[in-house]
């Protein structure tokens, strides 16, 4: 406990999800913020002053000089992400947990990547959505074969791809196991709404620029990815995903599985009205079989995300759960987003793994339709 207390927390980025960061540690109890960075004065005084921080910055460079923290979570906009990562690693940081996406391009990903190897620094991904209690029985029911041979699962949630599609790619991914795919297929709804309610995240700015957390966003999509089949299986399954303004309105996050043996849904947010998180229909009882809701323990997904962080670093080594937020976990769903992306905008389906080397929505501003990655197999 001793040394817990004495880890050195800096956060980099003063934002929404900042506050969601710092609170966590605060909750946790075994390390202290140290420092803070935001280019914005007024926005790191009032951060440092809301959760005690003694030190602020506008720049993380001259913080991890100054700090040298032992973690480092990166709260800055998707483009903003890999300097801060690169920069915390080659100072030293022993954990470090970026935002997700993990970044806005794969050459960009895998800079991090490599530095975070070479550093061996503890590196995770804020995908704490897989720590959540719902979504974690769910992988377990159709790990433990609940559900027979899963065919299809379907996903929903608001937003772009990048930004809130990571999610969704990243659920659909863990509860099958994390299998990889084969190949993608989407299209998009480039047409934009005239503004954003502008107390969302990143909506000032997109009101501003139509450009949100300084990418490019498309409106909607639809589409799917063909997971490579099991051992032993005849077809790998689909998952089929609808977000922003092509998602029906099954909440943030929703997910439905079905199976040979029985389905299951899993609410997104907001809950799905009178229903429970998490149901499942087995099929012993016949299509029309009544649905059995699944009770779920307290949680806290993002506590459990940052006791994962400290666990790690105090162990020198990813925990369980750790491991689960992996930055390399989030490269693939990276790549999975980027592929939808090109798959729309090239009008075609892409085979992975992709070799994409830009953000495919750039691409559209320039005019151009054809890309150097990604192969139909």
């Amino acid at each position: 406990m001793a040394e817990a207390r004495a880890l050195r927390v800096a956060v980099v980025g003063c934002g929404k999800i900042a506050a969601a960061h710092a609170g966590a540690y605060v909750r946790d109890g075994r390390a202290r913020l140290a420092a803070a960075v935001d280019p914005a004065a007024e926005a790191a005084a009032d951060f440092a002053r809301r959760f005690g921080v003694p030190r602020t910055y506008p720049d993380h460079r001259a913080m991890l000089d100054a700090e040298r923290p032992d973690v480092v979570s990166v709260c800055t906009w998707p483009p903003d992400h890999p300097a801060p990562v690169v920069d915390a690693a080659a100072a030293g940081a022993r954990g470090i947990l970026c935002e997700k996406p993990l970044a806005v391009t794969l050459p960009e990903a895998d800079r991090m990547l490599a530095a975070a190897e070479r550093a061996g620094a503890v590196f995770m991904v804020g995908h704490q959505r897989r720590l959540e209690a719902r979504y974690r029985l769910a992988r377990d029911l159709i790990a433990s074969g609940a559900l027979g041979e899963v065919v299809d699962v379907h996903g929903t949630c608001g937003g772009d791809l990048l930004t809130d599609g990571t999610h969704l790619f990243d659920l659909a991914r863990f509860l099958l196991g994390d299998p990889p795919a084969a190949h993608v297929f989407a299209g998009i709804d480039v047409t934009l709404p005239e503004r954003m309610a502008p107390t969302g995240f990143g909506t000032l700015h997109y009101n501003a620029t139509h450009r949100r957390y300084g990418h490019r966003i498309e409106g909607g999509a639809a589409g799917h990815v063909q997971f490579a089949p099991p051992d032993g299986a005849r077809a790998g399954p689909r998952f089929r995903f609808e977000t922003g303004s092509m998602a029906r309105p099954f909440g943030y996050q929703h997910f439905r599985v079905e199976g040979t043996q029985g389905r299951l849904a899993v609410s997104g947010d907001p809950a799905d009205g009178e229903r429970a998180w998490l149901r499942v229909q087995r099929r012993g009882g016949g299509p029309g079989g009544a649905w059995e809701d699944v009770p779920l323990p307290p949680c806290d997904p993002l506590a459990a995300e940052v006791g994962a962080l400290i666990d790690s670093v105090l162990a020198g080594a990813p925990t369980p759960d750790a491991a689960l937020l992996a930055a390399g976990s989030a490269r693939a769903d990276l790549e999975l987003v980027l592929a939808a992306l090109d798959s729309a905008v090239r009008r075609r389906l892409i085979g992975l793994p992709a070799s994409l080397t830009d953000h495919p929505l750039e691409r559209l501003d320039a005019g151009e339709t054809r890309s150097q990655g990604g192969t139909a197999p």
